[in-house]
């Protein structure tokens, strides 16, 4: 009773779409599942045919609603039990196909709810995309849910300059932002210590996504995380129970949103930010001011492949520390320790230790890390 992993059209390569994979692969070796990695209807019908007569499930993987079609479109038509992860709303009794969601009504609500507690009161919206089925799906809810009239910086493109204009534009004193996930978190908290003293007094900051780098900066930063892992679980469960319960159609499941209060939103009652009062600044000075940021992504994927040693020669990193006392703390030998550092490097793009130890520390907490380490 194998279980097909769909990539088509690509292999998704960002870290939530690899969590998602790798929570349902790690499932699989757990419960004993077969499970093969596809990327063309030919290819699935060429594996099906030697399994035939075997229960069999697809797992789609589609990032929107287009998605959803094009992926239908191929592979409506084989017979095959189909089950779509995390996808956003779907009308249960018209769907056909199982899956497991995210609920991204929810999500905004514990979101809301956690601010509103922290005695915000201006509460605004940071570069949701109305166009995209999740991000309308929380602007419909942000605006249901704000107590005020809504605050809604929405994004025009892919460029974050064009949301941070119009925000740079308003007269309201702001007490809390909510960003739509954490890499647009880290830019606006990069621009926060540039552009407002003592930021973290006067406002509240939360995202979406709780990356492993929002436990490890400093500040860390609030977020709101779907468990993956567990969704993993219930698309092995959907798979199971699907092959022994001749009466199930389909099975649905939504995943309660989980939050993870840190310190930007530790004080209670911030003061707020008029930001039409901050000085202008050009896109090419915020484009450098937020410049560290564009490797976030590609150390979060990093981070999350990374082993306790790992983590030991990271902290090693941070602190300054020889090669010979790294080498020393991790009991490896000298050029295994220089093989995963030259493995960092290479992730992230840097051609010297010290600029790759530099930047690290621009992003991770000493402390943090060696918290995250015991």
């Amino acid at each position: 009773m194998p279980i097909f992993i769909c990539n088509d059209p690509i292999k998704r390569q960002n870290p939530w779409a690899t969590e998602k994979c790798k929570s349902l692969i790690e499932e699989c070796q757990k419960r004993r599942i077969r499970y093969d990695e596809i990327s063309s209807p030919t290819e699935l019908r060429e594996k099906l045919a030697l399994t035939k007569g075997e229960f069999s499930s697809i797992v789609l993987f589609p990032m929107n609603e287009s998605d959803r079609h094009y992926l239908f479109s191929r592979y409506g038509d084989i017979d095959i039990h189909k089950i779509v992860f995390a996808h956003h709303n779907i009308n249960i009794f018209s769907a056909d196909f199982s899956s497991v969601i995210n609920d991204f009504n929810g999500d905004m609500k514990l979101a809301m709810s956690h601010l509103l507690d922290r005695g915000c009161k201006r509460i605004a919206l940071l570069h949701a995309h109305p166009n995209s089925y999740h991000d309308g799906m929380r602007i419909e809810t942000y605006t249901q849910f704000v107590p005020h009239p809504p605050l809604l910086f929405n994004a025009s493109g892919d460029k974050l300059y064009p949301t941070m204009e119009d925000l740079m534009r308003c007269h309201e004193k702001i007490d809390a932002v909510i960003c739509i996930n954490d890499y647009i978190a880290f830019c606006f908290m990069l621009f926060l210590d540039k552009m407002v003293e003592n930021w973290q007094k006067k406002l509240a900051v939360l995202s979406f996504s709780d990356t492993i780098l929002s436990g490890l900066h400093a500040p860390s930063l609030t977020s709101l995380s779907f468990n993956y892992t567990e969704a993993g679980k219930e698309i092995v469960s959907i798979h199971r129970t699907m092959e022994k319960k001749d009466r199930l159609a389909y099975m649905h499941f939504i995943m309660k949103p989980s939050l993870a209060a840190r310190q930007t939103t530790q004080t209670e009652n911030p003061a707020g930010v008029v930001f039409a009062d901050l000085p202008r600044i050009s896109r090419e000075e915020f484009q450098s001011i937020i410049a560290p940021q564009a490797k976030c992504m590609p150390l979060e994927k990093m981070l999350a492949g990374c082993d306790r040693v790992d983590f030991e020669i990271i902290y090693g990193l941070l602190l300054a520390h020889p090669l010979s006392k790294i080498q020393s703390d991790v009991f490896l030998s000298q050029s295994a320790v220089k093989h995963r550092i030259r493995k960092y490097r290479d992730v992230l793009k840097f051609d010297r230790v010290n600029d790759l130890a530099a930047w690290l520390r621009l992003w991770i907490d000493p402390q943090k890390l060696k918290e995250k380490i015991r």
